[in-house]
C-alpha cells in the first residue's frame, strides 16, 4: 500500500468525523449513551478521547481492498446515542450539600441504511435523568446533505437545512419523543451522509428561604362620639403576627390638647416581650374637654422596628342628649294611639336650641300633641321647640292619631341641638282590621193575635274593616212560635223549635244578609226570637232577641 492511498483513507475517515462527531466508527467500539449535565456543557468529559486512527486502523490492517464502504459505515450507525447541550441556565445545590441539576439524554433512532428515493422515519427520545426540570428546550437537526424533510411530529420549524423543535418543560423521569421522516435523493458520486443533532435547554430552580422577623399589629376599639366631660374608654391590642418574639415593645399615645388624662398628656405602658402569635390588650379612657373633631393617635414601639400607629377620629358634642320612643306594638283601625317621645340630657352641661321633629305616619291621621307641638299644613310633620334643657333634666313628648291604613305604621323622630343632629330614633305600629258583626230584628207586627201569621226581618251587618269568614247564623223560637217559612242567603234546616242556616263563606265590611222568617202565632204570651250569630274570627257568637206579644179575645 503506497502513501497516497494511506492519506486518502485518512481524509476519508475525517470527513466522516466532521459530518456524526457523536457516532462511533466502528463496529468494534460500540457507542453508548452520553448525559449532559449543567457541570459539563461540551460532554467532553463524558465522552472518551477519540482517535481517528483507531477507528479506522482494523480496516488498515486488512489492506487497501478492506476500504469501509458506504454499506459498512452505514451499519455503525447507533440507535442510542446522547448528544450532550450546549448551556444550562443554573444549578442548586439541596440543604445537605448535594448537587441538584438537569441531566437530559438524547437518544437518535435512525437506520443504518438509508436507499435512495425511499421514505425513512428517524426518531428522537429526550430523557431528564436529573432532579430538576428542564426548561426552554431547543432540539436541533441539521438536515443532511441529499435528504429531504417530508413529515414532522410534533411540527418543527425548519430554516435552511435546520430543523428545530421547542419543548417548554421536561420534568424529572419525563421522556419527549419527536419523530421525523425523510428521503434520500438520488445523487451522483453520493454514498454516505450523517444526521447531527444539537440539544440546548434551560432550568431554574428556587429554594425557598425563611425570613425570621416580628411584626407588630395595632387595633383600637372604641367608641367614635362622646360629649364633652364624658370618658371615652378605648381598647388598645397589640399582636405579634410574625414569627419571632418582639423584644422591648412599648405603648404610646401622646393625647391631643383637647383630651385629657389623669396622668397627663404623654402615655407610655410598656409591654416588654411579645412572642410571636402572642397579643396583649389594654383599656385606656380619656375625657373630651372641647366639643369638635379630634384626631388621636396611638403607636407601638419595638427593637429593630419601625413604629406601628393608629389613629382613631372622634366627635365630641358639646352635651350628651339621649332620645328615646314608646307607643302601642298595634293598633285596630279607627281607634286612637299615642306615641311618646322621651328626651334625657346625660351630659355635663344644658343642652341649648333643642328641638324634636316627628314625621306622621301616612296611616295615621294627626289629631293633637303635647307641650305646644305644632303640625305642618299637611299634616304630616310635628314640630317641638323645646330652648334649652339643663344637665340631668328629662322631657317628654306626646302624639296622638287615629290609624286609618292596615300594616306597618313609621313614626320617625329626630333630636336636635346647638344646630345639629343629636339622635334618632323609630317607632312601628301595626295596625290591624277585624270584622265586627251586629245583628238587627224587626217583627212587622207587634202585638199579633193568637192564630195569626206574622214575618221577622233578620238583618246581619259586617261593621268591622276586614271580612267575615264563615257566618253561621241560627234562630230559636219560643213555644208560643212556629216557623212555618224561611228566607236567607243559604239553605236552611229545622230542628224542633231551631232553624239553622247553612254557613255563608263570607261577608265583606260594611255588607250585610237578610233573612226573612213566617211564623204562626200558637198562643198567648210574650213570645221571643233569638238569633245568633258567628263567625271564624270569633271566639264566642252574638246574641240578639227581639219580643213580640200576642195577645187572644178569649
Amino acid at each position: 500500500m503506497d502513501g497516497k492511498s494511506v492519506s486518502a483513507r485518512n481524509a476519508f475517515a475525517a470527513l466522516v468525523l466532521m459530518l456524526c462527531p457523536a457516532v462511533a466508527m466502528a463496529q468494534d467500539v460500540p457507542p453508548r449513551p452520553v448525559a449532559f449535565d449543567a457541570a459539563d456543557p461540551t460532554g467532553r468529559s463524558a465522552l472518551p478521547p477519540y482517535d481517528a486512527d483507531a477507528a479506522i486502523r482494523p480496516a488498515m490492517a486488512q489492506g487497501a481492498d478492506a476500504m469501509p464502504t458506504a454499506e459498512a459505515i452505514g451499519k455503525t450507525l447507533t440507535s442510542g446515542v446522547a448528544i450532550p447541550s450546549a448551556r444550562a441556565k443554573s444549578e442548586s445545590t439541596s440543604p445537605g450539600g448535594s448537587r441538584i441539576r438537569p441531566l437530559v439524554e438524547l437518544e437518535q433512532r435512525l437506520p443504518r441504511q438509508l436507499r435512495a428515493g425511499q421514505a425513512t422515519n428517524i426518531e428522537f427520545i429526550l430523557h431528564n435523568r436529573g432532579d430538576l426540570a428542564a426548561t426552554e428546550i431547543s432540539l436541533i437537526n441539521e438536515v443532511p446533505q441529499g435528504v429531504v424533510v417530508l413529515e414532522s411530529n410534533p411540527p418543527g420549524k425548519l430554516t435552511d437545512h435546520t430543523l428545530e423543535w421547542t419543548i417548554t418543560r421536561l420534568e424529572p423521569g419525563q421522556e419527549k419523543r419527536v419523530e421525523l421522516k425523510v428521503k434520500a435523493t438520488h445523487g451522483e458520486g453520493r454514498f454516505l451522509t450523517a444526521s447531527r443533532t444539537r440539544l440546548r435547554y434551560e432550568t431554574e430552580v428556587i429554594t425557598e428561604m425563611t425570613i425570621l422577623q416580628p411584626r407588630l399589629e395595632l387595633t383600637v376599639e372604641g367608641p367614635e362620639k362622646g360629649s364633652v366631660g364624658d370618658e371615652m374608654p378605648f381598647e388598645v391590642t397589640v399582636k405579634n403576627t410574625g414569627n419571632i418574639a418582639a423584644e422591648g415593645v412599648i405603648l404610646r399615645d401622646v393625647l391631643p390638647a383637647t383630651l385629657a388624662h389623669p396622668y397627663g398628656p404623654e402615655l407610655e405602658n410598656v409591654l416588654g416581650r411579645i412572642e410571636a402569635g402572642e397579643e396583649r390588650s389594654t383599656t385606656l379612657s380619656v375625657t373630651p374637654t372641647e366639643a369638635g373633631e379630634i384626631a388621636n393617635t396611638f403607636a407601638v414601639h419595638a427593637d429593630e422596628l419601625a413604629p406601628v400607629e393608629k389613629s382613631v377620629k372622634l366627635h365630641i358634642r358639646k352635651t350628651k342628649l339621649s332620645l328615646s320612643a314608646n307607643g302601642p306594638r298595634f293598633r285596630y283601625l279607627n281607634r286612637p294611639c299615642t306615641f311618646q317621645f322621651t328626651i334625657r340630657n346625660e351630659g355635663a352641661r344644658a343642652a341649648e336650641e333643642v328641638e324634636l321633629k316627628v314625621d306622621v305616619p301616612k296611616g295615621i291621621s294627626f289629631e293633637k300633641a303635647s307641650n305646644g307641638g305644632q303640625v305642618d299644613d299637611k299634616k304630616e310633620v310635628v314640630h317641638w321647640k323645646l330652648g334649652n334643657i339643663d344637665a340631668g333634666e328629662t322631657t317628654t313628648l306626646s302624639l296622638t292619631g287615629v290609624p286609618t291604613a292596615m300594616g306597618d305604621q313609621q313614626c320617625q323622630a329626630v333630636l336636635r341641638a346647638f344646630g345639629e343632629t343629636y339622635a334618632k330614633t323609630e317607632l312601628a305600629t301595626k295596625v290591624r282590621g277585624t270584622s265586627r258583626l251586629a245583628i238587627h230584628i224587626d217583627d212587622l207586627d207587634d202585638p199579633i193575635e193568637s192564630g195569626k201569621e206574622t214575618i221577622y226581618e233578620v238583618r246581619l251587618l259586617n261593621e268591622g274593616t276586614l271580612p267575615a269568614t264563615n257566618v253561621r247564623v241560627s234562630m230559636t223560637m219560643s213555644p208560643e212560635l212556629k216557623a212555618v217559612a224561611a228566607d236567607g242567603p243559604s239553605n236552611n234546616k229545622a230542628y224542633q223549635n231551631i232553624l239553622a242556616f247553612e254557613p255563608v263563606p263570607q261577608l265583606e265590611p260594611t255588607g250585610e244578609l237578610v233573612y226573612r222568617i213566617k211564623v204562626v202565632a200558637q198562643r198567648k204570651g210574650d213570645a221571643r226570637l233569638r238569633v245568633s250569630a258567628q263567625t271564624d274570627e270569633m271566639s264566642r257568637p252574638i246574641i240578639s232577641e227581639e219580643p213580640t206579644k200576642i195577645y187572644s179575645d178569649f
